[in-house]
């Protein structure tokens, strides 16, 4: 576990239902819950996320969820009230932790994704730090305990920690071996926020993934570390992050692929494999959202 507060810590490992497409909501919950998987756990919800109602039961067993505020709702008038019917739906009276999506917001009062005729995304001019002190008062109500970001950069968390009473504990970005974020881990460090990995496997679900895009557990130096351990690629990506300080949150449906990624502390990379893992670094991006690259906090227009 790594520390986000005094008192409070938070999983290495953790389990994300994030873009889970079974048909079935229930489907995930039988996964982690009827077949009672044992390890840490989260469950990725949102107010655009049908699955809350049958999560529940999951979420306040180990590894409470970290909802996020979705992009149509970082108006101030709007944020309190859908962080309310976040907490609602999941039957809770309080939620551990609560981060902001993206910086840019989307167009509010209408679509979850709102779109013109020519089918791009209207996004929103809201100022997100308008978005983080109203998310104080949901701190000081009791609502919550901790907050975090996600998908900002360096400088957007400085002006967070700048400009507001309630220093961000949590960063949520993409990291995996080909976007190792080194320089935005040691940013986090510096700073005494925790780093969360989304897509720490590569993404390759991703509806964004260009075609050619190389897959990290087919790549030729994790494959030789896997083996030197008697362990998967997907185990070695993950125990490589776990290794650096970085909290790790695979997506599955599988239960198999569930219980196995849990199995990461049996063994231990080499400083020899970690600096080989590091090689592969080449800032290949897979969730860029270059529909919203010339809004002014889109945040991928800096170097990290």
């Amino acid at each position: 576990s790594l520390w986000v507060r005094r008192g409070a810590s938070i999983p290495s490992l953790l389990y994300s239902s994030w873009h889970h497409h079974h048909p079935q909501p229930a489907h995930t919950y039988g996964l982690v819950a009827k077949d009672q998987i044992q390890g840490p756990q989260e469950e990725e919800t949102e107010i655009t996320n049908v699955h809350d109602h049958v999560l529940c039961e999951v979420v306040i067993g180990p590894g409470r969820s970290p909802p996020t505020l979705w992009n149509t709702f970082h108006r101030p008038d709007l944020v309190v009230p859908t962080f309310i019917k976040s907490l609602n739906s999941l039957g809770l009276e309080y939620l551990d932790l609560y981060l902001i999506h993206w910086p840019m917001g989307f167009k509010e009062d209408g679509d979850l994704i709102p779109k013109n005729v020519a089918g791009d995304i209207l996004l929103s001019d809201v100022d997100y730090l308008d978005t983080w002190m109203e998310l104080e008062k949901c701190v000081d109500k009791g609502l919550v305990r901790s907050l975090g970001l996600s998908n900002f950069n360096s400088q957007q968390v400085d002006r967070v920690i700048d400009n507001s009473r309630l220093k961000p504990q949590v960063l949520q970005v993409e990291c995996y071996p080909y976007l190792n974020q080194s320089d935005l881990l040691q940013f986090c460090k510096s700073r005494g926020i925790v780093m969360t990995a989304y897509c720490p496997l590569g993404n390759r679900s991703n509806v964004h993934l260009k075609p050619g895009t190389p897959n990290v557990l087919e790549d030729p130096i994790v494959v030789q570390v896997a083996e030197k351990h008697g362990k998967t690629p997907a185990h070695v990506v993950l125990r490589y992050q776990v290794q650096r300080g970085v909290v790790v949150i695979p997506k599955s449906v599988t239960k198999t692929r569930i219980q196995s990624n849990i199995n990461l502390f049996d063994f231990e990379l080499s400083p020899d494999d970690m600096a080989r893992i590091d090689s592969l670094d080449c800032g290949l991006r897979v969730c860029h959202r270059d529909h919203a690259k010339n809004h002014p906090y889109y945040p991928f227009n800096i170097e990290f």
